[in-house]
């Protein structure tokens, strides 16, 4: 049976304040986009108590629980996720960011990576908003996403996972839908 992935949610665009703040920034996206509440990168980021290398995702799943009132989960994305021939793993991903997005949560990665079009290796957020492909074209499933380094919108595809996690675990902050990521409700 082929599965419909197509949903669009609104975002609110934030530009990362300082070089460890895309996890505050992401927040920021999620938190103040439907409504008129104003919190701060800096409150935010003390709220996260950020270290050197940015944002705990554990931390910031309780933070994003407190304010939306929603169940968001920290899971790790093992290193090559979605490496090419596992559609399944692409699948199973498309399918968490799909049901988390019908129930207007938006989604944080954690990149341990590049994203297309990059080639030097980063540690950042990116705030997932949109799907849409089919289940029997992985490879192909367009995630659209708001990078707070540039506060642009920007897209990758099911086949990009792979070197969205190449260089060590990642983490999807979210719903969690299917129950076979491994736990990172700490730090």
């Amino acid at each position: 049976m082929v599965k419909e992935f197509s949903i669009r949610k609104k975002i609110l665009k934030s530009l990362q304040l300082a070089i460890n703040f895309c996890g505050p920034a992401c927040l920021q996206m999620i938190i103040c986009r439907n409504d008129q509440r104003t919190i701060t990168q800096k409150q935010l980021a003390e709220e996260l108590s950020i270290v050197s290398l940015g944002s705990l995702p554990g931390i910031m799943a309780i933070v994003l629980k407190r304010y939306t009132m929603q169940n968001y989960k920290a899971k790790i994305i093992h290193k090559f996720y979605g490496k090419h021939g596992n559609d399944k793993e692409i699948i199973n991903f498309a399918d968490n960011v799909y049901h988390s997005l019908i129930n207007d949560m938006l989604i944080i990665i954690g990149i341990n990576g590049h994203l297309p079009g990059q080639y030097k290796n980063i540690a950042h957020y990116v705030t997932i908003f949109e799907i849409n492909g089919v289940s029997n074209d992985p490879q192909n499933i367009i995630f659209r996403y708001c990078d707070p380094d540039s506060a642009k919108i920007d897209w990758f595809k099911g086949s990009d996972l792979i070197t969205i996690f190449s260089n060590g675990d990642g983490v999807y902050i979210g719903q969690q839908w299917k129950n076979n990521w491994k736990d990172n409700d700490g730090a």
